[in-house]
Parts: C-alpha cells; structure tokens; sequence
C-alpha cells in the first residue's frame, strides 16, 4: 500500500527545478518522475507551481495558455 504524499511548496519548487534542467519548460516542469513520486497529477501541476510562487520560491507568469517558470531562488535559471 502506497502512503499518499502530501507535498509542500517547496519540495514542488525543487521538482520543477530538476524538471527544468531536465529540459522541460511551462508545465513541463513539472512532467518528470519527481513530480510522479510527489504524487503531482497532470491537472494540478499549475495549482502546484501556484503554491511555490505564493511562497515566494519560483516566479511564475501564466498568459492564457503560456507559462513561464523561473528559478531566481535557486541561482536564477530560467
């Protein structure tokens, strides 16, 4: 049986973080098996980035259908 995970800003602003040096950008930050293991669903993912940028840990610019993430918390990529 699997715990589900109840994960915080912060873990989520280190998952896109890895995403994005990973090579995803907007959403896809967040499309890596570390968003997986944090139990982040396809359709919460903007909910999620939302919770960090609250919590000052990413910049986040949504513009319709654009996203745009930023790391200046963790030396700026982005």
């Amino acid at each position: 049986m699997r715990t589900e995970v109840d994960a915080r800003p912060v873990a989520i602003a280190y998952a896109a973080f890895l995403g994005y040096l990973a090579g995803g950008r907007g959403l896809g930050v967040l499309n890596n098996s570390w968003s997986q293991i944090l139990g982040v669903a396809p359709g919460s993912a903007l909910e999620a980035l939302r919770g960090a940028h609250t919590q000052g840990l990413i910049d986040l610019l949504v513009a319709g259908n654009v996203v745009d993430v930023s790391f200046p918390a963790l030396g700026g990529a982005g």
